[in-house]
């Protein structure tokens, strides 16, 4: 059992990494191109217009995340992994913001990086989760999202900032 029974598991392993490298690279592309456009666009101003740019667009990648993740819930046969997982995300999301913010904290631009990193990772979450699709053998749908019968699909996303200009 051994040796053979790990070395199949270690080729699965390597298999499904393989198989996932190319959703999870498009994610995080996907990810680093909107936040990427935020960013850009609320360090335009000075420090208050800034902080309120990079405000409005949190505000709009958690709207985006919220449409996601319950279009996920309703259409899910399971939802409790993704739930459970969505709130140990959100507890991950914080706690790292702070840790990479702790020496900002009380600073005149403290605001403005806690919010560009929960906007960052928020993107990214976004982006993961955009790439949750039925297929056998993943994630399981509720049947009428399988065959010919009614398709899965997340709403459009507008590609601008929040605060309307490029």
């Amino acid at each position: 059992m051994g040796n053979a029974v790990l070395s199949r598991l270690s080729m699965l392993g390597v298999v499904f990494l393989g198989l996932s490298l190319p959703s999870l690279t498009y994610a995080s592309e996907q990810q680093s191109d909107m936040a990427s456009i935020k960013q850009e666009h609320c360090e335009e101003g000075n420090n208050i217009e800034n902080t309120f740019c990079m405000s409005r667009e949190l505000t709009d990648s958690d709207a985006r995340l919220h449409v996601v993740y319950k279009t996920l819930v309703s259409a899910l046969a399971k939802p409790r992994g993704l739930q459970r997982a969505q709130r140990a995300w959100i507890v991950f999301r914080d706690a790292e913001c702070k840790f990479q913010n702790a020496a900002m904290h009380g600073g005149s631009a403290y605001t403005f990086s806690m919010d560009l990193c929960l906007m960052q990772l928020t993107e990214q979450r976004i982006s993961a989760l955009e790439t949750v699709r039925p297929c056998n053998g993943c994630v399981e749908f509720k049947n009428e999202f399988y065959g010919t019968r009614k398709g899965f699909s997340l709403p459009e996303r507008q590609r601008t900032p929040a605060s309307g200009k490029l």
